[in-house]
C-alpha cells in the first residue's frame, strides 16, 4: 500500500487514515471487548480503497492480525513523508498486537490481557493525529462520544461487569 507521497509532492486533500481520539478508541475498544478494533481497521482500509488501493476493507478488518503490519507501516511512511518526528515502530507494534490477539484463548481471568490489544492501536492512532495535524487537518474531528457510543459504553460496561461477576461466582456442584 503506497500513497505515492514524496517530500516535494503537495499534501493530500483528504484524510489518509481514520480519525478518532485515542481516548475514544481505548474506551470503545474496551467496552466492546475489542470489536471496535474491527471497525477501526475497516475504516482505515476503506480509506485506502478510496485512495485507489486494491484492498478488501472488510476482509482486512476481520483478519486484522494478518494485515496490521501493513497499516502500521503505512502510517509510519506517511508520517515520515510529512516530515514528522519519530513515529511508532510498525513491526514492533504489529508483533505486540499479534501477542495480545493470541491471549483471548487463555483461561479466566487471564484472557482479559487481550483487551490490551488496543495499546498498539492507540500508539498508531496517536501518530495518525500527528500526520493529519502536519497535513493541516483538525485532529479533533472525532473526539466526542455520540449517543450511539454512550449506549455502547453502557451496554458494554454492564456486559463486562457481568463477566467479571460470573468469573468469581462459585462453580455449581454437580
Amino acid at each position: 500500500m503506497s500513497l505515492g507521497l514524496s517530500a516535494a509532492s503537495s499534501p493530500p486533500r483528504s484524510r489518509q487514515f481514520f480519525d478518532v481520539s485515542v481516548l475514544k478508541l481505548v474506551v470503545m475498544s474496551t467496552v466492546t471487548l475489542s470489536f471496535y478494533q474491527i471497525y477501526w481497521f475497516y475504516r482505515n482500509w476503506r480509506l485506502a480503497k478510496e485512495r485507489g488501493e486494491d484492498v478488501w476493507p472488510f476482509v482486512r478488518a476481520v483478519f486484522s492480525v494478518l494485515f496490521a503490519y501493513g497499516l502500521f507501516k503505512e502510517v509510519r511512511e506517511v508520517g515520515r513523508s510529512a516530515s514528522m518526528g519519530v513515529v511508532a515502530n510498525a513491526s514492533g507494534l504489529a508483533w505486540l498486537y499479534f501477542f495480545f490477539q493470541l491471549t483471548w484463548r487463555l483461561p479466566d481471568p487471564v484472557w482479559f490481557i487481550g483487551l490490551g490489544s488496543v495499546l498498539p492501536l492507540a500508539l498508531v492512532q496517536r501518530d495518525v493525529a500527528k500526520v493529519h495535524r502536519a497535513l493541516g487537518f483538525d485532529p479533533h474531528v472525532n473526539d466526542h462520544f455520540t449517543w450511539k457510543n454512550i449506549v455502547g459504553i453502557i451496554m458494554g460496561g454492564i456486559f463486562i461487569l457481568l463477566i467479571i461477576v460470573g468469573m468469581f461466582l462459585p462453580e455449581p456442584a454437580g
